[in-house]
């Protein structure tokens, strides 16, 4: 099972299409069948030769060395793996009784939202395939998946100086497969 998708992210300062492979499993009973895996990368590299993008990435979970060796190590038909960067996750806890805050943060609005997207797309700040933004993906972000209400500000003057979003990701993209049935499986030949 995989998903690639394919949007604009900053690459070295220049917004590029970028593809991101992600969500790749293989369930346990198919350990050594390196064909699937194999077929797996092919479906997207037929899926995408209209439209390729500039590069793609996979983030892969630290302690996974036996994806990391497999990937890393340049097997024939599987895509030219190279490490890029580390990627932390950042988890804040919410206080149940905050405290005073030093700076004022205020509520996103419609208004904010070119300020929010000038504020996101700093390439001086961007890491390595950090999205491009512009207010119309920023828009479908916040009617699709992360609402404007859940986005926060941090104004000096009319001037956006940071900006941030609380997302509970629990409900988005949580993927458990405990079976398949043999008719489900995309490629007839497994």
């Amino acid at each position: 099972m995989g998903r690639c998708t394919r949007r604009s992210c900053w690459v070295d300062g220049t917004a590029r299409r970028v593809g991101y492979l992600s969500e790749l499993r293989l369930d346990a009973t198919a350990r050594g069948r390196f064909r699937i895996l194999r077929d797996g990368y092919q479906f997207f590299r037929t899926l995408q030769q209209d439209a390729p993008a500039h590069l793609y990435f996979t983030s892969i979970a630290a302690d996974n060395h036996r994806a990391r060796s497999l990937l890393e190590k340049g097997a024939r038909g599987l895509p030219a793996y190279a490490f890029l960067a580390e990627l932390d996750t950042l988890l804040v806890a919410i206080p149940r009784r905050p405290g005073a805050a030093k700076l004022r943060v205020e509520s996103a609005t419609l208004e904010h939202v070119p300020e929010i997207v000038r504020v996101l797309n700093d390439p001086g700040a961007a890491p390595p395939t950090c999205r491009s933004m512009d207010c119309g993906n920023l828009a479908r972000s916040c009617t699709q998946v992360l609402p404007l209400d859940r986005f926060f500000v941090v104004p000096d003057g009319r001037k956006i100086v940071a900006c941030g979003a609380l997302w509970d990701q629990r409900d988005f993209r949580q993927t458990v497969i405990h079976s398949y049935s043999p008719s489900s499986l995309p490629f007839g030949h497994w």
